[in-house]
């Protein structure tokens, strides 16, 4: 079950004990790999010592080839659990070579161990079958012999593999491994040359495309002032144009109706003027400039207003 915690940025009390439970592995590999170095030495005095015995007129007490035999056991069961410790080590080292004999004298070793514990198994349980129980244990005596040969022999094997393995460690940084730093940072620099150009022109791509829409919208705009400019000037013209002499007084005129003119610009845009509407004053004032002969009469009737209003406008432009 994964550790839950309040705050996501704190860790779980139980992710930090783990995390010092791993320095129980880290103090163990320690030991195997002091064990299996030691192993070296030790391995050599009993292997020394059994040559002795063996020559003529030399005889060990009991007790003491059991012990040489013990030593050199137990010696080698753990410099089988220490060849794979050291060829982690040595492979991290760029010894591959030595790592993998290391790994199969280890695993070898290792299967040894299992035969013999076996074997003393089955010597200790074959009293169950009463029958063929004198039988099994001198098999077991004959295998245990060539066991214990084997294991000499695998003493010899296991002090050369160790040593060999010392000069693998004592090199922290091997020819191999500058070679493999140098290609990776060579392809890393490639890498990054490329992925430099192809932001550049990305990015080139967009200040065309930006450039292009500014473009667009500059001519765009252009277009619909000129055509406000065109329907202004268009409007004045109409204006003047429709402007309509006023006749002298005494003369009968007919008003003429004047149509509404809206121009549509543009789909989008429509025209909305914003000019002020003359006032009936200002309107007659404009109408006595070009014809100062006219009466209340006529004024009220261009301007569509009362003839008292009108006469009152008069007035005060004749005061004026």
């Amino acid at each position: 079950m994964a550790a839950i915690t309040n705050n996501p940025g704190q860790t779980h009390w139980k992710d930090v004990a783990l995390q010092k439970a791993e320095r129980l592995t880290d103090v163990w590999d320690i030991i195997k790999a002091w064990s299996g170095r030691s192993a070296e030495i030790v391995l050599t005095f009993c292997m020394f010592a059994q040559l002795i015995g063996v020559l003529p007129g030399v005889h060990y007490w009991p007790w003491a080839d059991n012990v040489i035999l013990a030593v050199q056991v137990i010696m080698l069961d753990m410099g089988a659990f220490a060849l794979h410790t050291l060829a982690d080590q040595a492979r991290s080292n760029g010894q591959e070579e030595a790592a993998n004999k290391a790994d199969k004298l280890g695993t070898f070793l290792i299967r040894l161990m299992i035969t013999t514990i076996a074997l003393i198994i089955i010597g200790q349980v074959s009293v169950i079958v009463k029958d063929y129980a004198v039988l099994i244990q001198q098999v077991v005596s004959y295998l245990e012999i060539v066991l214990i040969l084997v294991r000499v022999v695998s003493t010899v094997r296991f002090i050369h593999v160790i040593h060999s393995l010392r000069g693998s460690t004592s090199q922290m940084v091997q020819p191999t491994q500058v070679v493999t730093i140098e290609n990776r940072l060579q392809e890393m620099a490639t890498q990054m040359t490329e992925n430099q150009n192809s932001l550049v022109q990305q990015l080139r791509k967009e200040i065309e495309a930006q450039r292009q829409a500014i473009s667009q919208l500059i001519e765009a705009a252009t277009f619909k002032t000129d055509d406000i400019t065109h329907d202004s000037f268009v409007d004045m013209e109409m204006e003047d144009d429709l402007n309509i002499e006023i006749p002298e007084e005494g003369t009968k005129t007919e008003e003429i109706p004047i149509s509404k003119i809206t121009v549509k610009l543009t789909p989008d845009i429509t025209k909305v003027s914003t000019k002020k509407e003359p006032t009936a004053k200002q309107r007659a004032a404009k109408m006595l400039q070009r014809n100062a002969n006219l009466s209340a009469s006529d004024i009220a009737i261009k301007l569509n207003i009362t003839r008292q209003y009108a006469s009152i406008i008069l007035a005060e432009m004749k005061g004026n």
